[in-house]
């Protein structure tokens, strides 16, 4: 009853589930590798932060050169041609000139490898600021000057160039001069004669000249000119006296009132003082003679025995007694019947630096029993009517110094400081008027020899 068919089903029922098993592995493989680029994330646009950094960078330096420029003023300009002066970052923020730059990570820039420089040329001043914050780090170079158009003393130089500056965006162009004027500089005259014009007084090649008279003519103006001279502020308090040491390069500056140049005065003086004192010992020595060991023999009871050097003296009836306070040039000498106590020094005579040697104070002591030398009279020795071991004190001669404490005395140098400023360079003042105006004649105005018609 059963068919070809179902017989061969049946012999084969295994081959059957190892294809649908091979089917389905494929299956899920393939399941496997497709799935995830269909879950993959939409990837998020990159934002280009380049832009916003560098303007933080050209902010940040923007900030520092104009603390620097600020900070600049007349009395801290260098002095003389090629001198410079710098400030660190860390300088600038403990002056409270600025506050801690942020970069743009959020984190403070160098301390140290920030600064300011300013250096002294010819007839201006030449300012690197650097700025280094994290691995970004550059500089601009600005040229200052005092220039017609500054609101202060010293201010940048509008057509100067920035050199080597961080990307940042464009800012508008400002109108520059085609032919600025030239640095003023100060003149050394500061009047002429009644008939003379002062000629380029905003320079130091300044000079005066005749007035030119010239011809009166109809329906002409003249051209009048008044030098306004320099004005300045009243002189500051004169500075406490300080103490300095060659090394400060501190120098005298003194300066006429009327010199244009003259904004700043120093005074120095010397004086000997006691700056300490120190130990100091004086040769002259003085002798003390002093009990250094003792040894026993055989000696007459009644007697003590003392020895000095190679003599032996016995002593009896008698005690030491003091004699009073004596005052010596030279140290006497102790001996067997006589010793002194060192009391002191008087130093009364000597000078400043106590070249001549003190005098010295002893308490004298004498002896007022027999003093007999053994070694001279050896029938002591045997003459007496006991004996018995006897202690011999043996003395030695000391040697012994007067030391004080003697003044130190050294040369101190003292600076103070005077400072005033210059409230405006003065000018030439232009006045237009007719032909003899007496009334700008008479109040110093003077002919330029220009003249134009009404």
């Amino acid at each position: 009853m059963y068919t070809d068919e179902l017989v061969e089903k049946r012999r084969f029922p295994f081959r059957d589930f190892l294809l649908k098993l091979i089917l389905v592995v494929v299956f899920v493989l393939l399941l496997v590798w497709l799935l995830p680029k269909f879950m993959a994330p939409v990837a998020t646009p990159k934002v280009d932060l380049t832009p916003l950094t560098s303007q933080i960078f050209a902010d940040n330096l923007k900030r520092m050169q104009d603390a620097a420029t600020s900070y600049y003023t007349t009395e801290r300009l260098p002095k003389e041609i090629g001198d410079k002066d710098t400030m660190t970052l860390r300088d600038m923020i403990a002056k409270n000139l600025i506050i801690p730059l942020i970069d743009k990570d959020g984190k403070v820039c160098d301390l140290d490898g920030s600064y300011v420089t300013i250096t002294k040329l010819d007839t201006e001043y030449l300012m690197k600021v650097n700025l280094k914050c994290g691995d970004q780090e550059d500089y601009v170079l600005v040229h200052m000057g005092c220039y017609n158009y500054c609101d202060s003393f010293i201010c940048a130089k509008r057509d100067e160039e920035v050199v080597n500056t961080p990307t940042k965006p464009p800012e508008p162009q400002k109108d520059t001069p085609t032919n600025p004027e030239p640095t003023p500089e100060y003149c050394p005259i500061t009047s002429c004669a009644a008939n003379q014009t002062l000629i380029n007084p905003g320079s130091k090649d300044c000079y005066c000249k005749d007035d030119p008279i010239p011809e009166e003519k109809p329906n002409y103006e003249y051209e009048y000119q008044k030098w306004i001279g320099a004005t300045y502020s009243k002189w500051d308090a004169w500075s406490n006296w300080t103490i300095y040491v060659d090394a400060d390069g501190i120098q005298p500056i003194s300066c006429e009132d009327s010199d244009p140049n003259c904004l700043k005065r120093i005074e120095v003086k010397q004086e000997r003082k006691q700056v300490g004192t120190y130990p100091k010992s004086y040769l002259q020595a003085y002798q003390s003679e002093e009990p250094s060991l003792s040894y026993t023999e055989t000696w007459c009871s009644e007697w003590s025995y003392e020895k000095y050097g190679n003599t032996v003296y016995a002593k009896k009836g008698g005690a030491w007694v003091d004699r009073g306070i004596f005052t010596y040039d030279n140290p006497p000498q102790d001996t067997p019947t006589t010793y002194y106590e060192l009391v002191g020094s008087n130093y009364l005579a000597c000078d400043d630096a106590c070249q001549t040697l003190p005098k010295f104070t002893f308490r004298k002591w004498e002896y007022t029993g027999e003093t007999v030398s053994v070694t001279d009279h050896p029938n002591i020795a045997v003459s007496c009517a006991t004996k018995s071991t006897k202690k011999v004190t043996v003395y030695v001669t000391r040697y012994k110094t007067v030391q004080r404490e003697e003044p130190a005395y050294a040369d101190v140098k003292y600076y103070r400081i005077q400072t005033r400023k210059l409230l405006n360079q003065g000018k030439a003042d232009i006045k237009w008027s007719y032909y003899n105006d007496t009334n700008l004649l008479n109040n110093g105005y003077k002919y330029t020899g220009n003249s134009r018609k009404k």
